[in-house]
């Protein structure tokens, strides 16, 4: 009888530990957010757990217990692959292994993993499926997460301007962005796997090692966090200067390196053109300062002489020649200032006509040859005729300022030669000198502004610049030719070449006699002095120095020609204008503003006003001449 009692006990304690141990099961079960099933693949049915019920959004015990129920759970997109699994399972291919969604019936959609093991028969033929179903829906999300951001951190490297190259404690590359590979020329297939001192010149590369070894013994961040500029060595072995920060991270206990690298070449290039502009800006300052102080000190001179010497006497007249000489220096300089500033800006229009580009330069010749321009140089040309759709002022100021560039740089004695001419359907201008000559490597900046070109140097380094900029408005170009120092240069002019009008006369317009002048001037020495160089020229004038005496005597004497400048005390030069061409008989003379304002919109202004012709300040004798000559 006992022995029942201890046999009913121990079952008993077999019972409630079996109890005891589902209950554990339960629980783990439950605290895991898992549920097993149970697939009997005779007779179709399909057993699940409670937990695996409310896994699915199921009220307990409502789970019909067919696969075809199950597999409704499943979301569309991933039935397919759950077939798949379960048929490389009864196939023989292992524990049933998968990840997928299933549709709760509130339309939630949540993600589970399942795991199961095939039991069979003796023939090998499956019998039983089961497993256990965890809800993964957190760790799916999580992994979601991860990989949207580590795309989009990978499409940052990918796509930043910067190189970015991560590498291990013994300089192993471990990764190499596409900027990188732009940078130093290798794939990143190249790269990676190689120590990172392929990418160093030699200096560099045998400090690498030590700099690295000293951080991880020492932690002494002496490259670490630090932007710095050092060399780089792409795969063809050119340097080139470079931008380096350098960081530290770990992955577990290992540590690693990024290095973010910027190509600083153009910035490089920049920062010595910007020096460079700087020094030839320096030079330009001091060569201007002395250009000018030159001729003021001239005049300063002859003023003085004209001051205290009888005005027939040599010294006197020396002393006028000298005025007239470094006045027109000085007017050139400011001039070319005024026109480089104005033409860069792109504030200078063309007044295009066709015109004989030979006889425009030829008349530019004749002119300088009647002052003492040429010196002791000796002038040879050769102009055929070539007609060209140009701005005859901006023509000449090209050949002027050519022609002034081969006299400053040629000695003494030395031989310049002008040609014009047609070749292969453009007309070509050209002045070659005997001077001092251009090396090779000055030529390509000869054109440059404030650069001089030359070892001594003179001049200020606008003219040239001036013609650069004034030929290129047309469509034409200008080059230079030169074999070195000491032999001489060539620039040629080149523009398109335009056929010949069929009124044009050949060679060129013949000097106007004399005309009735009206010069309205409110400056007394201005007055007084354009008045004695029209007088000197043949000219009948008539002068005044206010807006009103000069209508008066427009109205009185009927001239020709009026000069008039702009800035008048009592009215501006604009009204005198409008007022004489609307006075009887104000049509037929021919009125030239006289101005110390140049700018494009002052010409437009003065045209409108009734101007036929339009002189900036300081107005020379040739000027002024040729204004006159314009006016026929």
């Amino acid at each position: 009888m006992d022995e029942v009692r201890l046999l009913a006990r121990s079952f008993q304690a077999s019972i409630d530990a079996m109890r005891a141990s589902e209950e554990r099961l339960r629980m783990a079960l439950a605290a895991g957010r898992m549920g097993n099933w149970e697939w009997d693949v005779r007779t179709g049915r399909v057993g699940w757990s409670p937990d695996l019920e409310a896994i699915h959004g199921l009220e307990a015990g409502t789970f019909p217990g067919t696969f075809e129920a199950y597999e409704r759970d499943v979301h569309p997109e991933d039935r397919e692959g759950v077939r798949r699994a379960i048929s490389r399972s009864f196939e023989g291919g292992g524990d049933h292994h998968i990840e997928y969604r299933i549709v709760r019936p509130d339309g939630a959609v949540r993600w589970v993993e399942g795991r199961g093991k095939v039991f069979r028969d003796p023939s090998g033929a499956p019998l039983r499926l089961v497993g256990v179903c965890t809800d993964v829906t957190e760790r799916k999300q999580a992994e979601d997460q991860l990989r949207q951001a580590e795309e989009r951190m990978r499409s940052v490297v990918d796509h930043v301007v910067d190189g970015i190259i991560s590498i291990d404690e013994q300089g192993i590359i471990q990764s190499f962005n596409p900027a990188a590979e732009r940078i130093f020329g290798y794939a990143a297939t190249e790269a990676i796997g190689r120590n990172v001192r392929m990418l160093m010149p030699e200096a560099y590369s045998r400090e690498h090692d030590a700099y690295i070894a000293n951080y991880v013994r020492t932690g002494e961040a002496k490259i670490i966090g630090i932007g710095r500029e050092v060399e780089g060595r792409r795969k063809d072995g050119s340097t080139f200067p470079l931008e380096l920060a350098v960081s530290v991270f770990h992955i577990g206990a290992r540590r690693y390196f990024t290095g973010v690298v910027r190509d600083i070449t153009e910035r490089k290039r920049a920062e010595e053109a910007l020096r460079a502009a700087s020094r030839a800006k320096d030079e330009f300052l001091a060569t201007l300062s002395h250009e000018l102080r030159n001729p003021l000190a001239a005049l300063t001179a002859a003023a003085h002489v004209l001051k205290i010497t009888d005005a027939t006497k040599e010294p006197a007249i020396k002393a006028r020649a000298v005025i007239e000489r470094q006045t027109r220096h000085m007017a050139r300089l400011i001039g070319d200032l005024l026109d480089i500033g104005r033409v860069s800006a792109g504030k200078v229009g063309l007044e295009r006509e066709r015109l004989d580009l030979a006889a425009t330069v030829g008349r530019m010749l004749n002119t300088w040859r009647g002052s003492d321009r040429f010196g002791r140089h000796r002038l040879t040309h050769s102009l055929d005729e070539v007609w060209v759709d140009a701005d005859p002022a901006r023509v000449e100021q090209i050949a002027a300022n050519l022609l002034d560039n081969a006299l400053k740089f040629t000695p003494a004695g030395g031989t310049i030669r002008v040609t014009v001419g047609p070749e292969g359907g453009e007309a070509v201008l050209r002045v070659a000198d005997q001077g001092v000559g251009v090396e090779p490597a000055e030529q390509g900046r000869i054109f440059e502004l404030f650069e001089q070109g030359r070892e001594d140097g003179s001049g200020m380094g606008v003219g040239l610049a001036l013609v650069k900029r004034l030929v290129e408005p047309h469509g034409g170009t200008v080059t230079i030719e030169s074999e070195g120092e000491g032999r001489g240069a060539t620039f040629t002019v080149r523009l398109a070449a335009v056929a010949r009008p069929e009124q044009a006369q050949g060679g060129e317009a013949a000097v106007l006699g004399a005309r009735s002048v009206l010069l309205v001037e409110d400056n007394d020495d201005a007055r007084q002095m354009l008045e004695a160089a029209l007088v000197s020229g043949g000219h009948r004038v008539r002068t005044a120095s206010d807006g009103a005496s000069g209508l008066a005597l427009a109205a009185e004497s009927a001239p020709e020609v009026a000069l008039i400048d702009i800035g008048l005390p009592d009215m501006e030069g604009y009204e005198v204008a409008r007022r004489m061409r609307a006075a009887p008989g104000g049509r037929g003379i021919a009125l030239v503003a006289i101005t110390g304002f140049g700018r494009p919109e002052d010409q437009q202004r003065a045209f409108a006003a009734g101007f036929d012709a339009h002189l900036t300040k300081p107005v020379t004798a040739e000027r002024l001449k040729q204004a006159l000559a314009s006016l026929a």
